[in-house]
């Protein structure tokens, strides 16, 4: 790097930086030259302004705040720089209103909102239907898709009635037994299987409309629907004898 030093103002102003009016800078932003008045298409101010009439070409992390303001804007694709060399840029094509960002060597589309029809979750088709907004489409969800809840039966060893595990719960009862019931979900139908000589209690908040539980009947249906949490639980019983 060239020094300055032992070089007199003569030898050295060509190098030299200055204002382009030989004045000192202002808050008005003035274009910078050499010493012989050749400019370098950047203008300062004294407020910290820059105004580059050239490209900006940076190594480092630009890092700033506020509200900036980057325009990507290109005519067409045509006029987008290379992808490899400008990996993991975006870019605006004003011919085809779309946004793209570069990637493996090519320009990839960002879709649109209104490109966007339907997406598939989970196997799942949701499709945006113009008078219902986003639904499942018809005949989208097979019965592999159900949750357990509603697909599985459960043999019982415990006492507790858990609604998120199965749709139907069995259990041969070998002493007096009271259930409880966890989780149990508002408009959820359960079905209880249920055989043993024995007294069974069901939960607080279960109102029987029909039946009793039978100890001789070979097996007792016991219907629930939850019509308030587990605050309400309307239930029947049916006896197999």
């Amino acid at each position: 790097m060239a020094s300055l030093n032992g070089n007199k103002i003569k030898d050295s102003y060509q190098g030299l930086l200055k204002t382009v009016d030989n004045n000192t800078a202002t808050g008005t932003l003035k274009e910078i030259t050499d010493g012989q008045g050749n400019a370098l298409g950047i203008h300062l101010g004294t407020a910290g302004d820059m105004l580059l009439e050239g490209s900006l070409e940076a190594q480092g992390i630009i890092d700033s705040s506020g509200g900036n303001k980057i325009a990507f804007f290109f005519a067409n694709q045509a006029a987008f720089p290379d992808a490899t060399t400008y990996h993991g840029a975006i870019a605006h094509s004003h011919a085809d209103g779309k946004m793209y960002f570069a990637h493996s060597g090519a320009w990839v589309e960002l879709a649109l909102a209104s490109d966007i029809t339907s997406v598939v979750v989970d196997g799942v088709t949701l499709e945006d239907d113009a008078t219902n907004g986003l639904q499942v489409k018809d005949d989208s969800i097979s019965f592999s898709k159900l949750a357990s809840e509603f697909t599985e039966a459960s043999a019982m060893s415990a006492d507790d009635v858990d609604w998120s595990t199965a749709t139907v719960f069995t259990k041969t009862l070998t002493v007096d037994t009271t259930l409880t019931f966890s989780n149990v979900t508002t408009g959820i139908a359960k079905t209880l299987v249920i055989n043993g000589d024995f007294a069974l209690t069901l939960p607080a908040g279960v109102i029987l409309l029909n039946g009793n539980y039978s100890g001789t009947a070979t097996k007792n249906f016991i219907q629930l629907i939850s019509t308030n949490g587990s605050s309400e639980i309307i239930a029947t019983i049916s006896n197999h004898i």
